[in-house]
């Protein structure tokens, strides 16, 4: 149960309806929460090695004959 938009009527109306209905939508709230933070977790996960691999690029990009010790050629096959 995903609730969207939990004003003021809306949590009387859950707390008019019983113990029951309280616990179950605190129940679902954390249920809710828990998906969401691992939604972050994996997020933020892909987002670094994301962030590494335009760093590895940027890094390959930057490099010149003058400065990656390899002559021009030997750099274009390992493209």
């Amino acid at each position: 149960m995903a609730v969207n938009l939990m004003d003021e009527a809306f949590i009387i109306k859950k707390y008019n309806e019983g113990i029951n209905a309280v616990i179950a939508l605190v129940n679902s709230l954390l249920i809710e929460n828990a998906a969401l933070k691992e939604s972050v977790t994996n997020l933020t996960s892909e987002n670094q090695k994301l962030n590494q691999g335009i760093t590895e690029i940027e890094s390959r990009l930057n490099k010149n004959s003058s400065n990656s010790g390899k002559p021009p050629s030997s750099r274009l096959s390992e493209n």
